[in-house]
């Protein structure tokens, strides 16, 4: 007896996401992450912030410090938050205001596009808010969308911070 069962329906194959979309899609968040006046990356001397920016893992524990710093300042010390907001920048500018350029020859192309608040903003809106969807979007690079996802919330809270 032929019986005539419908055959199993396959499930649709997903096409990996090629390393150069992956690649070409990280640069213009980890370029918005670098070029921010955030003054020290976790504790560091702020004029290593281009080179610690570079790395999600550094970008996110700066924000967790952030994070932390304000909670023990506002919980545990009982002040305001706009005080403790003011506590933790003044902390991270501190060193900004007195570090001497070693080479005065240098271009400073870096610092003054972090001085440019409506610059950033603008590349954020225009260069790093579409790759950040496109990456979101993704589907199978779990790893991937964290990384990337580490580079946009150090620059949501840094920029949050300064504003």
């Amino acid at each position: 007896m032929n019986s005539t069962r419908p055959p199993l329906a396959q499930p649709p194959t997903q096409s990996p996401v090629s390393w150069q979309t992956i690649f070409w899609t990280l640069i213009p968040l980890a370029i918005s992450a670098m070029s921010q006046p955030g003054g020290r990356v976790c504790g560091l001397p702020s004029r290593y912030r281009t080179y610690l920016r570079c790395s999600p893992l550094f970008c996110l524990a700066d924000v967790a410090a952030i994070v932390t710093r304000l909670g023990v300042i506002s919980g545990y010390h009982s002040l305001p938050f706009s005080t403790a907001v003011a506590v933790v920048i003044h902390e991270r500018y501190t060193d900004c205001a007195t570090t001497v350029e070693i080479n005065e020859g240098e271009s400073h192309a870096s610092e003054s596009l972090e001085k440019m608040t409506w610059l950033r903003w603008l590349w954020f809106l225009l260069g790093t808010l579409p790759p950040a969807i496109k990456l979101m979007s993704m589907r199978g690079v779990g790893w991937v969308q964290a990384w990337g996802m580490m580079f946009l919330i150090s620059w949501m809270g840094n920029e949050l911070l300064i504003l």
